[in-house]
C-alpha cells in the first residue's frame, strides 16, 4: 500500500512539474509573439516615416523580449533602435542603443547575421557623422559578420561603397557597388532574394555614383534599372526618389526644361500620395525655382501656394508670404498676371 502512495504521490508531483514547465513555455511563446508584433509595426512605421511611433513599436519589442530572456531579440532589436535614430539623424542616441546591443553581444559571445547588422549600423552612424574612416571600418566588420548571407553582404557593400567615395576613392567604390549588384541580380534570378528592394537600391546607388562623376547616360540607365524594379515591387517611395533623380539628371546635364518639370512632377504627385509631406515640400520648391528661371511666375505661385497648403513650418509659412508679395509688388513680374488674377493671388495667400 506504501509503494502505491508513494508512486501516485511521485506521478502528482512530476505532473505539476510538467504542468509548469508548459506553462513557461506558454507564456514565453506568448512574449515573443507579442514582440515580433511590435517588430512588424515597428518595421512599418519606419518605412512609412513616422520614426516616432516605430520607435515606441521598438520599445515594445525590446520589452517583450526582454521579459522572455531572447537574447539575440534584445540585440536585434537594441539595434533596430539606434537604425531607426541614425535614419533622425540623431546620432548621440543612436550611439547610445548601439553601444548597449554591443555589450551585450560580447557578453552572450554572439556571432552571424546580428553582429552583421549591429556593426552596419555602426557604419551608419559614422557616415552620418562624416567619420568615414570608422564608417569604412564598421562596413568591413560588418561584411565579415554577415559570413554567408549574399544578400546582407551586397547591402553592406552598397554602403562601404558610399564611405569609400567620400574619402576619394571612386575605384574601389565602383567596385564595391558591381559587387553588390552583380550578387543581387544572381540572387533575384534564382529567385530567393528576400527584398527585391535591395536590387533597386543597388542601380540607384550606380544612378547616384554616375551622377557625381557627371556620366549622365549611366546614370539615367542605372536609375531606369530602379525604377523598373520598384514598379514589379510597387514601391511608391522609390519610384518618387528615381523620377526626381531623372529630373535633377536632365537639369544638370542641360536637358529640356518640360521633361525635367515632367519627372519632378511626378516625384511630387507620387510623394503628395504617400503622405510625405517633407518630400513633397522639397520637390515642390525645386520645381518653384525652374518655373522662376523661366519666368513662369503664376507656376512660381500656384507651386508656392501647394506648400503653403500642407506646411506647418510658421519660418516657411512667412518666407514664402514675404516671396509672394514681393512678386505681385514687382512691377514688371505682375506685368505677367491681370489685375484680376493679382487680387485672387492676394485673396488665396492671405495677403
Amino acid at each position: 500500500m506504501k509503494n502505491i502512495l508513494f508512486s501516485i504521490i511521485t506521478i502528482l508531483i512530476l505532473n505539476s512539474c510538467s504542468t509548469v514547465s508548459n506553462k513557461i513555455v506558454y507564456e514565453t511563446r506568448q512574449l515573443q509573439g507579442k514582440a515580433i508584433d511590435n517588430k512588424t509595426m515597428g518595421d512599418l512605421f519606419l518605412q512609412n516615416k513616422d520614426y516616432v511611433k516605430a520607435i515606441d513599436y521598438y520599445n515594445g519589442t525590446l520589452k517583450y523580449f526582454v521579459l522572455s530572456d531572447n537574447v539575440l531579440g534584445i540585440i536585434r532589436t537594441l539595434t533596430d533602435l539606434g537604425n531607426a535614430y541614425n535614419i533622425m539623424n540623431e546620432t548621440d542616441n543612436a550611439m547610445l542603443y548601439l553601444n548597449d546591443a554591443l555589450k551585450i553581444s560580447e557578453n552572450e559571445s554572439t556571432s552571424g547575421i546580428e553582429m552583421g547588422y549591429l556593426y552596419h549600423c555602426f557604419g551608419d552612424t559614422y557616415y552620418i557623422k562624416k567619420d568615414f574612416s570608422k564608417a569604412i571600418e564598421n562596413y568591413t566588420k560588418a561584411i565579415e559578420k554577415y559570413s554567408s548571407y549574399e544578400e546582407n553582404i551586397a547591402t553592406a557593400k552598397i554602403s562601404l561603397a558610399k564611405a569609400l567615395r567620400e574619402t576619394g576613392d571612386q575605384s574601389a567604390s565602383e567596385k564595391n557597388l558591381f559587387e553588390a549588384m552583380v550578387s543581387l541580380e544572381k540572387l533575384y534570378k534564382s529567385n530567393i532574394l528576400l527584398k527585391i528592394d535591395n536590387l533597386s537600391g543597388s542601380y540607384f546607388a550606380l544612378g547616384y555614383f554616375y551622377f557625381q562623376t557627371k556620366d549622365f547616360s549611366k546614370s539615367e540607365m542605372f536609375i531606369r534599372k530602379a525604377i523598373e524594379i520598384d514598379r514589379i515591387s510597387e514601391n511608391s517611395n522609390g519610384l518618387a526618389q528615381n523620377f526626381y533623380s531623372l529630373g535633377k539628371i536632365n537639369e544638370i546635364s542641360g536637358g529640356n526644361l518640360s521633361k525635367t518639370l515632367y519627372y519632378f512632377e511626378k516625384s511630387r504627385d507620387i510623394y503628395k500620395g504617400l503622405n510625405f509631406y517633407d518630400d513633397f515640400i522639397r520637390v515642390t520648391q525645386t520645381i518653384a525655382d525652374l518655373y522662376e528661371k523661366s519666368a513662369d511666375f503664376k507656376m512660381v505661385l500656384n507651386n508656392l501656394l501647394y506648400i503653403l497648403n500642407v506646411t506647418n513650418n510658421a519660418e516657411l509659412k512667412n518666407t514664402i508670404i514675404k516671396k509672394v508679395t514681393k512678386i505681385l509688388a514687382d512691377g514688371q513680374k505682375s506685368d505677367y498676371f491681370t489685375k484680376s488674377e493679382i487680387v485672387d493671388y492676394k485673396y488665396k495667400f492671405r495677403l
